[in-house]
């Protein structure tokens, strides 16, 4: 199924208008743009700049906070075009600058237009100055409010019919991403994971054989030098590939993909791969748990068998300080030696019972 797509942007600001004429015009750098197909593209006749354009048509006197002129986009969804002919997408063309001269009150108001190929999906771009049937500057005649608003759609959709496009979903919540978002979105993330790649690089290069001296305390130098770095290699190899995965799910909705993001994906799995080789790991070992589970086991043994070394140790302190304590006690009450026993002996006097010191 493939949907008219339709969308429409109010410009306030002369400076506003020269820029998009310059992004339409191609007078300024495109990046998402291919400049070996941008002889394709067509425009409106005459040489005027679209701001020109956009003053001769402007009433002598103009509010502060008017809107000057409108930006619509007409489009379809990418797959509609791939197996569509030179001869089909120029009537298509054709056809939505008809229903655009017909809604926006005739070419007078369609000061400008540019029909782009030079870019992932065909598209029209159109500047309407929208002067009402009264000769008013007035936008809110065609876009004022959402029941302006999904009459444009219905009455677009309409028009596309013919070309089996159908409307989009009514009060949908989705939200269109425009190039710049999406461009640094895919920055950011790359960013993200290039950080997170050399800490895993990092990481493994420390990470080196038990000398002679730890050969005596296996369970620290494991502790230490394998357990921890490894759980952090996992942590950050986790969010690598999790990353990644978003990143390819993006590019999906791109069908014809930036050369660069491609390259430097490419990077990354290069590098990822050299990480799970000297490692000795598939991607499938981060889902079945079978670098994380080992470790997880023995770093709870270890833990277990110092908790009761510690036991013991606090055992043998505590009967040494009771050990003391019983010879101070008899040292205290011992008498000299006589043929007669003393009462003490038969009767002896409770001693208060010091309070042991553990050191813990």
């Amino acid at each position: 199924m493939s949907f008219a797509i339709l969308r429409t942007s109010k410009i306030g600001s002369l400076g506003k208008v020269g820029a998009v004429g310059q992004h339409i015009h191609r007078t300024r750098k495109t990046p998402n743009a291919d400049p070996t197909r941008s002889h394709l593209n067509q425009f409106s006749p005459g040489t005027e700049s679209t701001l020109d354009r956009v003053k001769s048509r402007l009433p002598a006197k103009v509010r502060k906070n008017a809107v000057l002129a409108v930006e619509v986009l007409m489009t379809a969804s990418p797959q509609y075009f791939f197996e569509k002919s030179a001869e089909q997408i120029d009537e298509w063309k054709q056809a939505s600058l008809a229903w655009a001269n017909q809604y926006f009150g005739g070419t007078e108001n369609i000061v400008d237009w540019a029909f782009h190929l030079d870019e992932t999906t065909p598209h029209i771009h159109a500047i309407v100055v929208p002067i009402d049937p009264k000769g008013k500057l007035n936008c809110r005649h065609f876009l004022n409010g959402k029941e302006k608003m999904s009459e444009l759609q219905d009455s677009y959709a309409e028009a596309m019919k013919r070309f089996e496009l159908d409307r989009g979903i009514k009060k949908s919540l989705a939200h269109h991403q425009d190039i710049k978002t999406y461009y640094k979105l895919a920055k950011t993330r790359l960013t993200s994971l290039d950080k997170h790649m050399l800490k895993v690089e990092t990481i493994v290069g420390q990470i080196q054989p038990p000398t002679t001296k730890d050969l005596f305390n296996l369970g620290k130098w494991f502790e230490e030098r394998i357990r921890k770095p490894l759980m952090k290699i996992t942590h950050f190899i986790k969010h690598l590939y999790i990353s990644k995965k978003k990143l390819e799910h993006s590019l999906q909705d791109q069908h014809h993909t930036n050369k660069r993001l491609r390259n430097r994906i490419e990077d990354l799995e290069n590098r990822l791969a050299g990480v799970f080789s000297r490692l000795g790991l598939t991607e499938n070992d981060l889902t079945n748990d079978r670098l994380t589970r080992p470790i997880r086991l023995f770093s709870k043994k270890i833990h277990h068998n110092q908790k009761l070394e510690e036991q013991d140790r606090a055992r043998l302190q505590a009967q040494q300080e009771a050990d003391e304590i019983n010879k101070r006690l008899v040292l205290t009450h011992a008498q000299p030696s006589t043929d007669v026993a003393p009462d003490w002996i038969d009767h002896p006097v409770p001693m208060p019972t010091p309070r042991p010191k553990f050191r813990l």
